[in-house]
């Protein structure tokens, strides 16, 4: 599984589980553990390498439209907030369109905080980096035994 992952990571605990209830393969010839090869290298590692990069692109776009959002939420945050204390100030402007801009600038100072703590929430309780980066990590090592499979001499080489 590759220096990556320890011994008390639950990946490689449940791959040594799996790895070791299969049963060995007695009266296989070695040309014929060997014709298994490319059926294990592409139905195998070969899905879980596109699933790992398919899932690391997606995590990174979840995590990138939060982290986008969050960024357009801070900055309006504090302008209304700015502006709400300069209207607080300036108390001679009297007409209706100041009144409702004022209220709309309350609404927004008040509510948008907590939107971004939501999405702060949200991006947390999703964990987006790690799995993005899980995912990310897994591709490697996917690849490193793929080309070990591919270069396995014989049947027992490919258990190693």
């Amino acid at each position: 599984m590759g220096h990556s992952l320890t011994v008390n990571d639950w990946t490689v605990r449940v791959f040594d589980e799996i790895w070791n209830r299969l049963p060995r393969l007695p009266g296989c010839a070695h040309g014929e553990c060997l014709n298994l090869n490319p059926y294990i290298r592409e139905a195998w590692i070969g899905d879980q390498i596109r699933f790992h990069t398919k899932k690391s692109a997606s995590e990174r776009r979840a995590r990138l439209r939060l982290a986008g959002a969050a960024r357009i939420v801070l900055p309006v945050t504090v302008a209304a907030a700015a502006l709400h204390l300069l209207f607080g100030v300036v108390t001679g402007v009297g007409d209706e369109i100041a009144h409702a801009l004022h209220q709309s600038l309350t609404i927004i100072a008040l509510m948008f905080p907590a939107v971004a703590a939501s999405l702060a929430g949200m991006e947390a309780h999703r964990e987006h980096l790690r799995l993005e980066k899980r995912s990310e990590n897994m591709a490697p090592q996917l690849e490193r035994l793929d080309h070990q499979m591919l270069s396995a001499p014989t049947p027992s080489g490919s258990r190693t």
